[in-house]
């Protein structure tokens, strides 16, 4: 069975285990629609039903299993996948992109969650994802720059503020 990585899941919400889940924009339908979904988990696809699902853009999901948040934090972070069969046919749009990271070598970036801070040194593309490369405590970092991290970006101070996966900085 062939599976697609659709997003992510990021943090813990609240006590009752529910988490934060950032989802592509091409698949949020096909992720609204379904009932369950697999998480990778330690190298294996573990599939979690959804109790319910609130929000746009960054969704807020309760899984059946899941009801503390001791319980969510074990699976911070984690790829979000879909079976195949699941995933609607999409038209692909040829069209000329134009990053919102375009020119942001030298900013400022700041994770609101732990108040890490690191300088833009280079933008990258690894396996058709945008990645910025920071400079955090004297080591080499890859960020992945997903729009929908962003919560604020600021040319005039040379800002970026995200929302990060936890320990993201760790790596």
């Amino acid at each position: 069975m062939d599976f697609i990585e659709v997003g992510y899941t990021m943090k813990p919400h609240g006590l009752d285990g529910e988490i934060k889940v950032t989802v592509d924009e091409e698949f949020e339908d096909d992720f609204l629609e379904t009932d369950v979904v697999l998480l990778e988990l330690k190298g294996k696809n573990t599939p979690f039903f959804i109790e319910s699902i609130r929000g746009t853009n960054q969704f807020i999901v309760k899984f059946e299993s899941i009801n503390s948040r001791d319980e969510a934090l074990k699976i911070a972070s984690k790829k979000l996948l879909l079976k195949a069969e699941d995933i609607s046919e999409v038209e692909e749009e040829i069209t000329e992109e134009v990053s919102i990271f375009e020119n942001t070598i030298g900013y400022n970036l700041l994770d609101i969650e732990t108040n890490n801070q690191a300088i833009i040194t280079d933008i990258l593309y690894i396996n058709d994802q945008e990645m910025a490369v920071v400079d955090f405590n004297n080591k080499e970092i890859f960020i992945p720059l997903i729009p929908q991290w962003v919560k604020e970006m600021n040319h005039n101070e040379k800002k970026i503020v995200m929302e990060l996966p936890i320990g993201l900085f760790d790596l």
